[in-house]
């Protein structure tokens, strides 16, 4: 499954690649609406500015190496487009990620607290700490309450929350990590900044 779903993602990143290659050496122009997915961004966490033009969301498995590798370039592109980018995160854990689910659960637990983003930003600088003892460190780091955190994620009050998300995202057709929708537009696996780049401007000029 592990092999499949790796061979999945660099297919789908190369065909992305190679169709960039393509528009670039041809000088193509698109004048068909591109493709855009419906989704869903409501009670899901979010940072940035609320009216942002441009909405980036995110299905992602916090035990996923691709996931992991597409951190730079996210925050490069927070760095770069600031104000006018909001980012909306949504939970997928894939099913041979065997600590992902406790993970993202502990992002929900922290989100309790007002904490979430700062969990979520942990757990990818530690992708390889995610038992259920190093989640309980990360809130103690966090200065969370440490009893409070503990019993939600001893709980799984949050574990519907994140299969919720994980059927959405199946149901727009996600089926590997990172998975993103730049104004509903999917941009699939850890892509280079460029290819944030090009579909975030043309969505500004788009909004203009």
């Amino acid at each position: 499954q592990i092999r499949a779903g790796l061979g999945q993602q660099r297919q789908t990143e190369r065909r992305a690649a190679f169709a960039r290659e393509l528009e670039a050496k041809y000088d193509v122009k698109i004048l068909l609406e591109h493709y855009r997915v419906s989704v869903d961004t409501g009670g899901s966490p979010s940072r940035g500015n609320p009216k942002a033009p441009l909405t980036i969301l995110e299905f992602s498995d916090f035990q996923c190496p691709y996931c992991v590798r597409a951190r730079p370039v996210v925050q490069r592109v927070r760095e770069a487009y600031g104000d006018k980018v909001r980012f909306v995160f949504r939970h997928f854990p894939l099913d041979f990620h065997a600590q992902a689910q406790k993970a993202g659960e502990a992002a929900a637990c922290a989100g309790e607290q007002e904490k979430f983003w700062e969990m979520h930003d942990l757990l990818w600088e530690s992708p390889s700490k995610l038992q259920v003892a190093d989640l309980k460190a990360h809130a103690g780091a966090l200065g969370l309450d440490g009893a409070a955190f503990s019993a939600c994620l001893d709980s799984g009050r949050h574990a519907g929350l994140v299969e919720r998300d994980l059927q959405a995202g199946q149901a727009y057709g996600v089926s590997g990590t990172p998975a993103f929708f730049v104004n509903g537009r999917p941009l699939i696996g850890a892509q280079p900044f460029e290819a944030f780049k090009q579909i975030i401007d043309e969505e500004l000029a788009r909004k203009q």
